[in-house]
């Protein structure tokens, strides 16, 4: 019987020992995308534009980083998380710089009940980080098409794809979301330009 109590709490310890170097599963962690659009001087439209929520493939329409590996294959970041999903991160930064450019008398979302004038349509085809073999050489990319539709009679009245790279990002999440909000500003800055030009000559 002692030999059997013994035998236990040997095993006990090299049991607690092996928990001490097993590793921790790497944490999930929910980042906001940063802010880094500066308010643009438009001439305003004297009406009211309303901004769908985007639509995307579905292996983007989720609150995760994609990552094109230099095999072409996409995967995603596993430590990094969106707050929301990306068709309405992209939406939320959308309204927030017409907003704030002041690009119309009103700016809403669709899921507003507001009469609108004019509605902008975006379709995500990438919003991905790129490897390559160094760090130093990753790069991140956004690409958006995007069409503006009368109410009255629906008749696309613009069409455009933008797309922009912010290139030498480095490693590590806060660097990775700092390019992508770098380059969806920068998508941002030539769609509003696009749109305004766009609504004064509907």
């Amino acid at each position: 019987m002692r030999i059997r109590y013994q035998i236990s709490v040997i095993a006990a310890v090299l049991w607690l020992s092996a928990c001490n170097v097993i590793p921790e599963p790497e944490q999930t962690r929910v980042y906001p995308l940063p802010q880094v659009l500066a308010p643009m001087q438009l001439d305003t439209y004297a009406g009211t534009l309303r901004v769908a929520q985007p639509s995307a493939l579905q292996a983007l329409d989720l609150p995760r980083v994609a990552v094109i590996q230099s095999d072409g294959r996409q995967a995603y970041w596993q430590s990094l998380r969106l707050q929301d999903r990306l068709p309405l991160v992209v939406q939320d930064a959308l309204v927030r710089g017409m907003q704030d450019s002041q690009i119309a008398t009103h700016v809403v979302r669709d899921s507003s009940a507001s009469a609108f004038h004019v509605e902008l349509q975006t379709h995500i085809e990438q919003f991905a980080i790129i490897n390559a073999s160094s760090p130093q050489a990753r790069s991140a990319a956004v690409v958006i098409r995007a069409q503006l539709r009368r109410a009255n009679d629906r008749q696309v009245i613009a069409t455009q794809r933008f797309e922009a790279q912010y290139e030498g990002l480095g490693s590590g999440e806060a660097a990775a979301l700092a390019g992508l909000a770098e380059a969806l500003a920068k998508v941002q800055r030539d769609m509003m330009m696009w749109a305004n030009l766009a609504l004064q000559d509907k």
